[in-house]
């Protein structure tokens, strides 16, 4: 058997521009530009040609097609890629008829933040930015219900919501509803990603309570004001207590998880340690998650100077020692943490930036949100 993927029979990505993809990762590559439309169908997503290619590359090939390669560097190096982890639960349906198990949606770019890796085709803020005194246009092809009311979902055991920011979001009540109508809920596992400032409805809440499972991933990239820096609009304060409603939340709704997926920058990983602590005493390290930034380039540790690249390896060295000592009984995820850190070291792209270089290439943001790299960093300057 060939390297194949589960989600090529089970998984539809809708992503907010309207394009139905097999998995979020292939989203920046040119081959995306022939993915089927979500006003096609998502059943019909699911079997179209696109699609079909990919399944038969999968099962004809030895190695992954060009868009699925970042899930082999991953395996190459110890660590458990997507595929390997999702093969885990529906690997048995590779080969046999395409049913839709696993949808990740987003149904607005409506969001009240502008985090600096993030753009303005996922964040109303980042458009209001670029767009001063134009009204953004939040509702994307992906909001339009009847794509879910017209669906066959009744094989659907696996959910992600996306956004923008999913809690601002006017159809996601509307959502659940038809979730509720068209599924057996009990039998779903429900996926949310948000920046952790705004807590959902008591309307949320209830529908929450009749899913097999609830997981609440926080977008938290650092600590204090370091983190506000990274995530411009959001509070630091704010989050904290928002998180502590969710963590008393999970009395009332004892299938409720919280976990974080830490996007780790050429800013965040000389301090990333005090994060995966005050993580380590807020959320369930085992369901949370690091991605090492690929773009843009001028944040990621990728594309630093050797010099800086040098410092960064000793430094990881002396915080995985700390942590070591501090949640040694995380020990295994530090040491895969380290591993994803060190691989994407070793990357040796043409182009290279300093802290200056990042300085000046945050500049609009900083001057928006009255924030200044210098001062919140000095330590790089």
């Amino acid at each position: 058997m060939s390297k194949a993927c589960s989600f090529l029979w089970s998984h539809v990505s809708l992503r907010i521009n309207g394009a139905a993809i097999p998995c979020c990762r292939i989203h920046e590559f040119d081959d995306v530009k022939n993915a089927p439309r979500i006003e096609g169908g998502i059943e019909n997503a699911l079997n179209s040609e696109f699609f079909e290619n990919y399944r038969k590359h999968m099962l004809t090939e030895d190695e992954l097609p060009e868009p699925c390669k970042r899930c082999t560097l991953e395996e190459d190096v110890g660590l458990d890629s997507m595929r390997l982890i999702w093969n885990k639960r529906w690997g048995k349906y590779i080969g046999t008829e395409p049913k839709i198990r696993y949808i990740e949606t987003s149904f607005s770019s409506h969001c009240n933040l502008a985090c600096r890796m993030c753009n303005d085709t996922y964040s109303s803020k980042w458009k209001l930015i670029n767009n001063p005194g134009v009204k953004p246009d939040l509702l994307m092809e992906p909001s339009k219900m009847d794509y879910y009311r017209n669906a066959d979902l009744s094989n659907l055991d696996y959910i992600k919501v996306l956004g923008g920011e999913p809690f601002l979001t006017r159809e996601h009540d509307e959502f659940l509803d038809i979730i509720t109508n068209q599924s057996n809920i009990s039998n779903i596992d429900l996926q949310y990603h948000t920046n952790g400032t705004i807590f959902p409805s008591q309307n949320i809440i209830e529908h929450w309570k009749k899913y097999k499972s609830v997981f609440i991933c926080f977008s938290i990239d650092h600590v204090g004001e370091k983190n506000n820096w990274l995530r411009p609009g959001s509070s630091w304060d704010t989050l904290q207590k928002t998180v502590d409603r969710y963590r008393e939340l999970q009395f009332e709704i004892p299938n409720l998880t919280l976990g974080n997926n830490l996007v780790v920058s050429n800013v965040n990983i000389w301090e990333i340690d005090k994060l995966i602590y005050w993580l380590s005493q807020h959320v369930d390290m085992d369901r949370s998650y690091f991605d090492i930034l690929r773009g843009p380039e001028h944040l990621s540790i990728s594309y630093l100077t050797d010099e800086l690249k040098d410092k960064v390896n000793s430094i990881w060295t002396e915080q995985e020692n700390r942590l070591a000592q501090m949640i040694p009984e995380k020990s295994e995820i530090v040491k895969q943490f380290g591993n994803a850190i060190r691989m994407r070291l070793a990357e040796t792209p043409d182009k290279r930036y300093t802290f200056d270089d990042i300085a000046e290439k945050e500049q609009t943001l900083d001057t928006y949100f009255g924030q200044d790299v210098r001062k919140i960093y000095p330590e790089f300057f």
